[in-house]
């Protein structure tokens, strides 16, 4: 009755830290992350938070996909601030682990999220400007107005921070997300 059964025993923290280890000093680590089941690597991800970034660069993007659907839903409800955690640990790893796995991403994902937290909307050039602003110069300026919808959630600081640092990661990706996000709500 006391005894922990061995899938246990092969979870607890010591032994988890001990096979991230024996992975990241392998000959050939890039290899041996990628081929790592699904579970496995999330369980890694999870508890071994100190060695995420490192695994996040060494995984192909399809697998941080995976651990994106195996984390961060509860039954059918998003759960918006593990997406936070994980979007904050790729910006850790790198801008471009960061634009490789917003690639493989699921766009509705993305959009799915931003609708939890914000209302966004186009920032049309005001009707009593004498000369319309080039396209190039509204591209730079910004084309949406964002507005959350709880302006006093703490989580605020972390979803624009997350913008700016996805905007910069990949323009294109950003204005598509933005543009679903503006046109489904």
């Amino acid at each position: 009755l006391v005894t922990r059964h061995p899938f246990w025993q092969a979870l607890s923290p010591t032994a988890v830290k001990r096979r991230v280890e024996q992975l990241l000093t392998a000959p050939d680590p890039e290899t041996l992350i990628q081929s790592l089941s699904p579970v496995e690597y999330t369980i890694l991800l999870k508890e071994a938070p100190e060695t995420r970034p490192q695994l996040l660069q060494l995984a192909q993007p399809e697998q941080i996909r995976t651990v994106l659907d195996l984390d961060c839903w509860d039954k059918d409800n998003l759960q918006g601030e593990r997406i936070i955690e994980w979007f904050e640990a790729l910006q850790q790893s790198g801008v471009e682990v960061f634009a490789r796995t917003l690639a493989a991403l699921d766009t509705e994902l993305i959009v799915a999220f931003l609708r939890q937290y914000l209302r966004v909307q186009g920032a049309l050039p005001s009707e009593e400007e004498d000369e319309p602003v080039s396209y190039d110069e509204a591209l730079t300026n910004e084309l949406y107005r964002t507005e959350f919808l709880d302006p006093d959630s703490p989580l605020n600081p972390r979803i624009q921070n997350l913008l700016t640092f996805l905007r910069l990661a990949d323009l294109d990706f950003y204005h598509h997300v933005m543009q679903a996000a503006m046109w489904e709500q």
